[in-house]
């Protein structure tokens, strides 16, 4: 069974990515949000951004109703 490497790979992003990402992302979270408010439901996106070096996302939990939880 093999183990995990120590050795570190290192990814490198071009302009374009982070571009993209850049335009992209905030359009991707605000309509995941949107989603799960119309049709009241659980909706998320994450993604990871090249320009900060972490993920990023947004999240849309529906309330939960004493029906639904039955």
């Amino acid at each position: 069974m093999a183990g995990a490497s120590s050795e570190k790979t290192i990814y490198t992003y071009d302009k374009r990515t982070k571009n993209k990402v850049r335009k992209s992302g905030g359009s991707a979270k605000r309509k995941a949000v949107q989603l799960g408010e119309e049709a009241r439901v659980f909706s998320t996106v994450v993604y990871f951004n090249p320009t900060h070096g972490c993920l990023d996302g947004a999240i849309h939990v529906p309330p939960v109703s004493t029906l639904d939880a039955a």
